[in-house]
């Protein structure tokens, strides 16, 4: 068979998985089916124990604004929980195996989810078990047995994920109403921004290549940025932005007694406690990622 053939033989099962995911529809087009991380589970579980412990940072250098109007904590209406549920891809479900296609059929009007997640809100706590998340190992380049080279992702419950979507969208809201954020910034906002950066870094380009001069560019690729982030560093951010004492308490109880364990080749690991690091893949980690970083410059210091 050749490649053009075998490409068409596989149109169906594309078509069908673009339905239901978007993202990993391009992922298997582009690179193909994933592969599992063959590390042996002691060693994963011993690394990600290391990379999830405790971390702290220099909270003096957080400048504090003050005079905002808190992020907006009031109870969601039932569209506001419609809009968001409908935003979602349908991507794998976490340990309950219930996706965003059985809450469309099980709720249609949003009238239950919106009961469960103002509750949450209210209370700004949530259930235990929303805190427990399944970490899949994404490849990304280089060696495979160098775990640094595969992209942890959480696998969460779709209704935890519901619920820090809605929260989402108020903070998103918030922070370009009152200018939090640099205007820099591009990622996780509504606007694809990175589109204007790469214009603008073709339109240099081409003014050096048509005046034969010489430019420098210079990327910076972050180690383990959202596992870098401590815990107290996202407490002294949101409290400096002036984002509220009750954003404040429902950020710290999604992320106190939260845990993971990593699934690979060779089976799960255990639990695994995270005490440092924000969750990739879920809907606020972005944000609360960018407001620490783009509030101030972070020092980090990583507890003996």
């Amino acid at each position: 068979m050749t490649a053009e053939a075998a490409v068409i033989a596989k149109l169906p099962v594309i078509q069908s998985l673009y339905k239901r995911n978007r993202g990993r529809a391009v992922r298997v087009i582009l690179s193909g089916e994933g592969q599992s991380c063959e590390v042996a589970v002691p060693e994963v579980e011993e690394h990600f124990t290391r990379t999830w412990a405790p971390s702290t940072c220099d909270s003096s250098i957080f400048q504090r604004v003050d005079g905002r109007d808190p992020v907006p904590m009031g109870p969601f209406q039932c569209a506001d929980v419609s809009k968001r549920l409908g935003k979602f891809e349908n991507t794998a479900p976490g340990d309950d195996g219930l996706t965003y296609r059985h809450w469309k059929r099980l709720d249609p009007d949003c009238t239950v989810l919106m009961e469960i997640i103002n509750t949450c809100l209210r209370y700004k706590r949530i259930p235990p078990v929303w805190k427990r998340a399944v970490t899949v190992l994404i490849y990304k380049k280089g060696e495979r047995g160098d775990l640094s080279n595969w992209r942890p992702i959480s696998l969460s419950r779709t209704l935890y994920k519901l619920y820090v979507g809605c929260v989402a969208n108020r903070l998103t809201e918030w922070l370009l109403t009152n200018k939090v954020l640099s205007p820099c910034q591009k990622g996780f906002l509504p606007a694809d921004g990175a589109f204007e950066h790469v214009h603008t870094l073709n339109r240099v380009l081409e003014k050096a290549r048509t005046h034969a001069k010489d430019k420098c560019v210079a990327w910076l690729d972050v180690s383990n940025a959202f596992g870098a982030i401590p815990h107290p560093a996202l407490e002294v951010a949101i409290e400096a932005s002036g984002a509220g004492q009750d954003f404040l308490q429902a950020v710290r109880d999604i992320y106190t007694g939260t845990t993971s364990s990593v699934s690979v080749a060779g089976g799960m690991t255990g639990n695994i406690p995270v005490l440092s690091g924000i969750k990739q893949g879920c809907p606020l980690s972005g944000l609360l990622f960018i407001m620490a970083q783009f509030n101030a410059e972070l020092i980090f210091k990583t507890q003996s």
